[in-house]
């Protein structure tokens, strides 16, 4: 097999693609192009979809090394190690760092703000959605038992929407609703 690009294609612009190269695997159920793909078909290459891993965005600094530390949980407890383990084996106590899910929304409101430094107060709709974000998240915790599981949850990309994460979604209350809404049919 030689080198493919898959491409997306809609069955409204299925001869214009063939007019360019782009074929169909049957058994694949996907539409290619071989070798380079035609500047007329650029918009059609499938993107790979990646999802966030905001905890490796915002982690602390390891207080040794200075490398990122990672989320680690245990039976009963939870600690930052260092990503460089087992050269570098400092750890931090989340209880003396901030967890996970603070990091998040610290990051998460960092954005709000940095996206409205025009008005140099937060709207009153962004604090909505902050608090309204603040409660989901707090029900992903009750409902997965662990910050640990809920983040895991919260940072994959859901295709029910549209293979985005529920922390990318929930930029409005409508987003957060909706967010609030998969939990609960998935797990309440």
């Amino acid at each position: 097999m030689s080198n493919r690009t898959r491409l997306n294609i809609t069955p409204s612009i299925k001869e214009y693609a063939k007019s360019f190269g782009a074929r169909f695997d049957k058994r694949l159920k996907e539409w290619y192009v071989e070798g380079s793909v035609p500047a007329e078909l650029e918009e059609l290459v499938c993107r790979e979809i990646r999802s966030r891993d905001y905890v490796s965005e915002v982690s602390p600094s390891c207080p040794k090394c200075g490398n990122k530390m990672v989320f680690r949980s245990g039976a009963n407890y939870q600690f930052w190690g260092c990503s460089r383990f087992p050269v570098c084996r400092a750890t931090l106590e989340v209880g003396k760092s901030i967890s996970p899910i603070q990091h998040v929304l610290s990051h998460l409101q960092s954005n709000i703000s940095s996206s409205n430094q025009k008005s140099k107060c937060k709207s009153e709709a962004d604090i909505l959605v902050n608090d309204r974000r603040k409660a989901v998240i707090a029900l992903a915790i009750v409902l997965f038992g662990s910050e640990h599981q809920a983040m895991k949850w919260l940072t994959i990309a859901k295709v029910s929407l549209g293979n985005v994460t529920p922390l990318d979604f929930m930029t409005s209350i409508v987003g957060c609703d909706r967010v609030e809404l998969l939990l609960k049919e998935r797990f309440a």
